[in-house]
């Protein structure tokens, strides 16, 4: 009876790591190809060979709260912006695609059925940092973009400051320590298998 019910959990388990993965890897894909398509967009749009007509009645919101409409500026400054806005969701994209990518590898190992490996905690190390850099990576990229629009739309009473993302600077230290538990947990590991 007890086996049987460990083979049902274990079905489920394998069940729930193939779904996550399988939503992980969609996502993961879906931010490779955006980033690849703002890149090229911010490139184009930076070197000219873009037309702008794509961003005439254009409006967008950083943190949506405040909209910007863009439709008034002149074409110059539409470019500017326009490529600046794509090269900001550039670093969005790389930010996440990374993470994702780590994920990834998690994954797969847990649907090995060893979870608790030296490369899990390697990777969950590698999240960490990438949440702690991307808190302040984010925040600035927030600023520059905010910058720039209000420079583009001549907003002289409103200043931009910096402000790193506090939310995933604890995240990072979250995912640090997690990989520390996971670093013990495959010396355990390592241990019990050692002693069989």
């Amino acid at each position: 009876m007890e086996d049987m019910l460990k083979k049902e959990n274990r079905a489920k388990y394998l069940q729930l790591t193939r779904a996550a993965s399988l939503i992980a890897n969609i996502s993961f894909w879906i931010i490779v190809c955006t980033l690849g398509l703002m890149l090229i967009l911010g490139t184009l749009t930076f070197m000219g060979r873009l037309p702008l007509e794509y961003i005439n009645n254009a409006s967008f919101s950083l943190d949506g709260a405040i909209c910007f409409n863009l439709s008034d500026l002149n074409p110059a400054l539409k470019q500017s912006v326009a490529a600046s806005f794509f090269f900001t969701v550039s670093v969005f994209c790389f930010i996440y695609g990374a993470i994702l990518y780590f994920i990834l590898g998690i994954l797969k190992s847990v649907r090995k059925g060893s979870p608790f490996i030296r490369e899990n905690a390697t990777r969950l190390s590698m999240i960490g940092y990438i949440f702690l850099v991307g808190a302040f990576v984010i925040g600035f990229a927030y600023a520059q973009i905010a910058n720039i629009i209000i420079t583009a739309l001549q907003i002289t009473s409103i200043k931009v400051s910096f402000q790193f993302n506090s939310a995933m600077f604890v995240s990072g230290l979250l995912f640090l320590i997690i990989a520390g538990i996971f670093r013990y947990g495959s010396y355990l590991q390592d241990e019990y298998d050692a002693t069989l």
